[in-house]
């Protein structure tokens, strides 16, 4: 319910509001980084923060989560890497 309350201040408010929801699932975990043992938490931080560490993050996830593929493919038109965006969507 916290991941989606965070998607919802993203669509209203901004990243940055976002991912201050994100790190209430944070403060809660008794584990040590809940978004490093979660893809779909990953994915939506790089969302969050208009594509940072998208190379590094979401590769991995395009098998895993649909909407990986397609971010990454932003990711790449944003870098004016559009052979790259292409690439993906073929």
């Amino acid at each position: 319910a916290v991941n989606l309350k965070a998607c919802g201040h993203y669509q209203l408010y901004n990243g940055k509001a976002a991912e201050q929801e994100l790190r209430v699932l944070q403060q809660a975990s008794s584990s040590g980084n809940i978004f490093q043992e979660h893809d779909l938490l990953q994915h939506n931080l790089v969302v969050f923060r208009n594509g940072e560490n998208a190379i590094q993050v979401l590769p991995p996830l395009l098998d895993i989560i649909p909407e990986a593929r397609l971010n990454l493919v932003i990711y790449h038109l944003r870098s004016d890497e559009a052979q790259e965006a292409f690439n993906l969507i073929k």
